[in-house]
């Protein structure tokens, strides 16, 4: 299992997990202003769930706040049907 990321908008950065050519998983961290960020856009497949995807996804999403200099990390918590 390997996590990837590769920026797609201005202050976003995704992280992908991927096996044996097979998507996972996936998250996003999102710089709200220089102090706070937000985990964005996790989701795990649901073959994968109870394996260490999201935990592996969410390292990387903390790592990255720290190297930013974060001193807040908020989780999306969006209104959709799909949350």
């Amino acid at each position: 299992m390997r996590c990837r990321s590769k920026v797609y908008a201005a202050r976003t950065l995704p992280w992908s997990v991927w096996e044996n050519g097979e998507l996972l998983g996936c998250g996003a961290l999102k710089e709200l202003d220089s102090q706070h960020g937000e985990t964005k856009s996790m989701r795990t497949a649901s073959a994968h769930l109870r394996k260490g995807v999201a935990r592996a996804v969410v390292r990387q999403i903390i790592a990255e706040a720290k190297r930013r200099g974060y001193r807040r990390l908020s989780l999306e918590t969006g209104s959709m049907a799909a949350f």
